[in-house]
């Protein structure tokens, strides 16, 4: 089986602590440059692109630069999710590696930032390593506004669309832009995003089956079951302590599929609860409590036009 794309959970630990953010009730974890390539082994033949993030902020882990090395020698493509604010102490560890393909950064965690450093530090460093890496001509960036909705978000969001027009010289209005699309090319390989605040599955416990399996008795409460996702489709995640589930969403390692470390990945995918979280979405049914409390899969059936 191949995928698009796998996220690798180098740590779960973040040094923010954002309203918007579950966090998780795994215990920390910084995954080791051994057991990466471990990772990294297993992967080979069933990728091609890695997104070294689901939990946590992975600029903090302290041997990222050997993580980007090792990715580049299996002839993986890298890709990070960041919140930014490390961005001025790890840019070189960044700009160097061969592997870096594309860097996402989160900008809409400002109750937290605003916290940690002034607004202008913070965008200053975002924007000085992003005008590097795209004089570097191969790396992608993607400023994410993902905050739509929330009672501070169209004031922060001005500052943030202003400070961008003013440091790259553009010649015509982002904020009306903004308005009429939720992607937007700012220049070549710079893309802005803007999303609605994204409420996590996990915050939902709307029955009593988060933790339980395919169709799972959900205690009187049940969810609705029809949907669609793109998990174990074209994405998988690997967990810091290698425990293999279906997509990015599952912050608590709810739905475990097997452990990377101990198990052949054909083997995890092979699995009853595997084939029936695929099978199920191929019938356009959520069989997992994780998924069905998941506002994504509504995401992904409207595109393919089922009614919720």
């Amino acid at each position: 089986m191949r995928f698009k794309k796998v996220y690798i959970e180098i740590t779960n630990v973040c040094n923010l602590s954002c309203s918007f953010c579950p966090g998780t009730t795994r215990d920390p974890a910084f995954m080791s440059a051994e057991d990466f390539e471990r990772v990294l082994y297993s992967l080979e033949g069933h990728t091609r692109y890695i997104y070294l993030h689901v939990m946590g902020e992975p600029l903090l882990h302290p041997d990222l630069s050997r993580l980007l090395d090792i990715s580049h020698s299996h002839g993986f493509k890298v890709n990070i999710t960041t919140n930014g604010t490390l961005i001025s102490e790890r840019q070189n560890a960044l700009l160097d590696a061969c592997a870096l393909r594309q860097v996402n950064f989160s900008l809409h965690s400002q109750e937290m930032v605003m916290g940690t450093q002034t607004l202008e530090k913070y965008t200053g460093g975002i924007f000085q390593f992003t005008r590097k890496a795209l004089d570097r001509g191969d790396v992608f960036v993607s400023y994410r506004l993902w905050n739509i909705g929330s009672a501070s978000a169209e004031h922060f969001n001005r500052y943030i669309l202003g400070s961008i027009e003013k440091y790259f010289g553009l010649d015509y209005p982002l904020w009306d832009a903004f308005m009429q699309k939720n992607r937007i090319t700012v220049r070549d390989r710079l893309f802005l995003n803007k999303s609605e605040v994204f409420e996590w599955p996990d915050d939902v416990r709307g029955g009593n089956d988060l933790q339980a399996g395919p169709a799972a008795n959900t205690g009187g409460t049940e969810p609705a079951v029809k949907g669609f996702c793109l998990g174990l489709r074209n994405q998988i995640a690997i967990l810091a302590d290698g425990t293999v589930v279906p997509c990015c969403l599952d912050n608590n390692g709810t739905v475990s599929l097997g452990n990377i470390f101990t198990q052949e990945l054909l083997h995890i995918l092979g699995t009853e609860r595997a084939g029936a979280i695929y099978n199920g979405f191929s019938q356009g049914r959520a069989v997992e409590g994780l998924c069905r409390h998941c506002s994504y899969r509504e995401r992904f059936s409207k595109k393919r036009g089922e009614v919720m």
